[in-house]
């Protein structure tokens, strides 16, 4: 099978498919939980684990108004996502090309909703079914605000209008934030994922 290498914005360069020819130097590789024994045993380490759940859509309850993408300042709003990914497990070091960043965000369908005065965001794509809860996360001098629970809480309402009954996402283990987040909407774990690392040789 032969191996994809995709060197992500963080500086991270993940494998994509399987082979015994690999590159030399620090490699990551995400599998879903079970499958991570074959990749232990060439000699990478689990890096980190995430719950893969399931969360049910609900009616729009929110009273926040938010930006969508045709309202947003792409620039303001790619600067956020890089700061927001400062303090998500696993993207730490992530800094967007504007072109990168622009296709990311333009070219998928999505449901995507952004605070006012760029206090955070939450994006669900809507390219998969069920859709896929992509990101949320909200500025740390918001925290603990309610914005967090009012952005997913108006991203699921506007995709429970289009007629998706659930959305999936992925939450890191040791993340008790999010974790308690989507508790709070009724998630449950459906699966999981394993990102391990092999260090530079």
């Amino acid at each position: 099978m032969s191996v994809e290498i995709w060197e992500r914005p963080d500086g991270r360069r993940f494998v994509f498919g399987d082979s015994d020819d690999l590159p030399e130097g620090e490699l990551y590789v995400g599998v879903r939980e079970g499958e991570e024994d074959r990749w232990i045993a060439r000699g990478f380490a689990v890096w980190r684990r995430e719950d893969e759940i399931e969360i049910p859509t609900l009616p729009a309850s929110s009273s926040h108004d938010f930006l969508g993408l045709a309202d947003i300042d792409e620039e303001l709003l790619r600067l956020l996502d890089d700061e927001l990914r400062q303090d998500t497990p696993g993207s730490d070091g992530w800094q967007w090309p504007p072109k990168d960043f622009r296709e990311e965000t333009f070219d998928a369908p999505s449901v995507y909703l952004v605070e006012r005065d760029y206090a955070g965001l939450c994006r669900v794509w809507l390219d998969k079914s069920p859709p896929r809860l992509g990101f949320v996360g909200v500025h740390r001098a918001h925290r603990r605000s309610g914005f967090g629970r009012a952005l997913v809480a108006a991203a699921l309402g506007e995709v429970f209008a289009l007629g998706h009954p659930r959305v999936t996402a992925e939450v890191d283990e040791a993340n008790a934030a999010s974790q308690a987040l989507f508790r709070g909407f009724g998630a449950r774990r459906v699966g999981g994922f394993v990102e391990l690392v092999r260090p530079r040789l």
